[in-house]
């Protein structure tokens, strides 16, 4: 192996390792910001006879189930860690950039990008196709709004 191969690596790594340490601690420095709502509003949230809603259709739910009786959203503490209803939590985000209204912005887009590339792999430009055209029709939604005030 050539040395300045050698060389070029090791500055490859050196710098790689620097921006780890840099990026390390500027975490470390950065402070969560304190809740949006005040004491008494997380009193009463953690409350044990407190009620979950959905987070979706806003109804009332039993805290043992795993979907909203009302709208079918998954709202089950565990559903991320089980196998079978993981499926499901995946497929409300997909159908969330597909066919609903989101917050567009370009960390939502990239995620959505990159998300259906580790979910599909080579059937990902099909939901491309529908992400954009649902990014078109809120862009467009966006406009007439704007145009109508």
């Amino acid at each position: 192996m050539p040395e300045t191969l050698l060389a070029a690596i090791m500055t490859v790594l050196m710098a790689a390792f620097l921006l780890v340490v840099a990026l390390s601690r500027w975490a470390a420095k950065i402070h969560p910001k304190p809740d949006p709502w005040d004491k008494d509003v997380d009193t009463a949230v953690r409350q044990p006879d407190a009620v979950p809603i959905c987070r979706k259709c806003l109804s009332p739910q039993f805290p043992t189930s795993w979907f909203c009786p009302e709208c079918g959203t998954a709202v089950g503490r565990y559903n991320n860690c089980l196998p079978y209803v993981y499926v499901f939590s995946i497929g409300e985000v997909f159908t969330a950039g597909a066919w609903r209204k989101m917050p567009v912005n370009a960390l939502t887009i990239v995620g959505f990008l990159l998300a259906s590339i580790s979910e599909y792999l080579i059937f990902a430009p099909v939901y491309w196709v529908r992400l954009w055209q649902n990014l078109f029709r809120i862009r467009k939604e966006l406009f007439a709004t704007l145009v109508d005030q």
